[in-house]
């Protein structure tokens, strides 16, 4: 919220705080072309940006102005907005609003509009932005990051579900929330490749032993998908009923529950004409 006042500040004034500037900037230039991007890359930058924020902040209190300007009334209020939706930071990841969260949104917002009113000057304007963003720091690290690594469930479940996997079987997601999926990367030993298309993936299915990780809803109102997966692990991630299903179809075989959805769950090549035969079978 500050920098774009401090590079503005900056070009008002002759000195050192033009070069800064000018450093930074064609620092920044340099990393945001490079092909491979981390946000440890950035750090170098960080010191040069302190020094322009810090030079800012410095001629605000000192400044004599009592009254606080436009841009540090706009930094506040965003402070403030940021600091009221910390804890509900574990709930953008599960889906699931608890009393504790609004109690505490209610709590933070109050305390923020309450610091501010009573903050008639720049000095302690300032003074009550930083108190709040340091106090959202410690909620977050002592409220909102243990709620999110304390979901042992959802540990539990991922670490059945990374027991049951093969080495070289494939895995595939279906209609995955996106939520789920990234924690399913994160937990699980390999990726799922996502699919959406039900018929697409009784293709994929059909070329052998395989494995699946889906709603279960999602799954019982497929046809073609719920008559030829065998749930192996159930378990809630997310608000969500998830589980690990395994294909029963040998390979090039794909049972059609129904004649409406025979055409689409027949594997490549084949027709609603052409009898099916499992690999190894007399053709008689």
């Amino acid at each position: 919220m500050l920098l774009p006042a401090a590079v503005r500040e900056a070009f008002r004034r002759n000195g050192p705080s033009r070069a800064i500037v000018a450093g930074a900037g064609t620092a920044l230039l340099i990393l945001s072309c490079a092909a491979t991007k981390r946000t440890v890359y950035f750090l170098p930058v960080v010191p040069a940006v302190t020094v322009l924020l810090a030079g800012v902040l410095d001629q605000a209190i000192t400044s004599g102005k009592n009254r606080p300007s436009g841009w540090l009334r706009v930094q506040a209020a965003a402070i403030g907005l940021g600091a009221s939706f910390v804890p509900l930071v574990p709930a953008l990841s599960d889906g699931r609003l608890t009393p504790h969260e609004v109690v505490l949104v209610g709590s933070v917002g109050l305390l923020a509009a309450a610091l501010f009113l009573v903050s008639p000057g720049s000095r302690a304007l300032v003074a009550s932005s930083l108190a709040l963003a340091i106090g959202s720091l410690v909620l977050l690290d002592r409220f909102s990051v243990p709620r999110l690594r304390g979901d042992a469930a959802t540990a539990e479940f991922f670490a059945r579900v990374s027991r049951r996997l093969d080495r070289g079987t494939p895995v595939y997601s279906y209609r995955l929330n996106e939520d789920v999926l990234g924690r399913a990367c994160l937990e699980m030993p390999v990726t799922p490749a996502a699919e959406d298309d039900p018929n697409s993936l009784a293709r994929r299915l059909s070329f052998g032993r395989s494995f699946v990780l889906a709603e279960c809803r999602k799954v019982s109102g497929e046809a073609s998908l719920a008559e030829n997966l065998v749930p192996v692990e159930r378990g809630i991630t997310g608000g969500r009923v998830v589980a690990l299903y395994r294909s029963r179809a040998t390979p090039g075989y794909w049972k059609p529950p129904t004649t409406s959805n025979r055409k689409s769950a027949l594997p490549l090549g084949k027709s609603a004409s052409t009898p099916i035969v499992p690999k190894g079978s007399p053709v008689t």
